[in-house]
């Protein structure tokens, strides 16, 4: 089991004590990597999530302009977050040699995206959400096998859909059943992941747990 987000330090320690990895999400903050870099329990961080998904027009943060060679003010759709990407993992591996890299690819423009961003982090996941989206759980096989392909060798985690507390509706009209969550964990195994991970969600606040 590990533990991912903006983890604490101290909560990075106790975890460690109590036999858990995880991939906490320093984002542009050198320092916390500088804080973090000595901590066993971190495995690898997750520096972002869905770049791909701000390629798309219209969705692009403000840190987008940052990326190197980039446009100001233009929508460059697929890859104009890779080069910024890029600089994130290479900042990460030189404050943080021995840890890895970890980020999570959306279905933006898949499955090109999977060739552009799969290579850049050691760990890339691919998210698919087919009970949020409606689409045929199938869908977890295809993408996660493309994501694969276009990521080799580097081992692809999946990330099949996420679950809520059975009050909230904030993303699902209804909760999951025990054989869904099961094939979504059989089309994952089948595609080749290496690591699964579940988001749980509730009404007021989420947290990543894998």
């Amino acid at each position: 089991l590990t533990f991912a987000g903006d983890i604490h330090p101290y909560y990075l320690e106790l975890l460690g004590e109590a036999g858990y990895k995880a991939l906490p999400g320093g984002d542009t903050d050198a320092n916390y990597y500088y804080e973090t870099k000595d901590i066993d329990s971190v495995n690898a961080y997750f520096f972002f999530d869905e770049p791909d998904g701000k390629d798309y027009p219209g969705n692009l943060p403000p840190t987008a302009s940052l990326a190197k060679f980039r446009r100001q003010n233009a929508t460059d759709g697929l890859g104009s977050m890779a080069l910024l990407m890029e600089d994130y993992a290479r900042l990460i591996r030189y404050i943080a040699p021995d840890k890895g890299t970890f980020m999570i690819i959306n279905q933006t423009y898949k499955p090109d995206n999977y060739f552009m961003y799969g290579k850049i982090p050691d760990i890339p996941a691919a998210d698919i959400y087919p009970h949020t989206t409606g689409e045929d759980p199938y869908t977890i096989y295809q993408g996660l096998n493309a994501a694969r392909l276009a990521s080799m060798p580097r081992p692809t985690y999946s990330v099949p859909d996420f679950v809520q507390q059975s009050f909230s509706n904030r993303f699902w009209k209804r909760p999951g059943t025990t054989e869904e969550f099961d094939l979504r964990v059989l089309y994952s195994i089948a595609a080749g992941a290496k690591g699964l991970i579940w988001y749980v969600f509730d009404a007021v606040s989420y947290t990543h747990l894998r």
